[in-house]
């Protein structure tokens, strides 16, 4: 059931990823500010197209 609610009331753990976190990491992709998040795990695939996978624990 997807709707609206508040962190607090979510049943699990949450991370919450702001806007200031981006410019302050000078982040280039999702995936470099991704990287020191917790249950996330990115990796480059090592293409010239700058290509990265991200996977989420829990979800793949």
């Amino acid at each position: 059931n997807k709707s609206e609610r508040s962190i607090r009331d979510v049943a699990a753990n949450v991370t919450v990823l702001a806007d200031e976190e981006f410019r302050l990491q000078m982040a280039a992709s999702i995936a470099d500010v991704l990287r020191y998040a917790p249950g996330i795990d990115s990796e480059g695939a090592g293409t010239r197209f700058g290509a990265e996978g991200i996977s989420i624990r829990g979800i793949g």
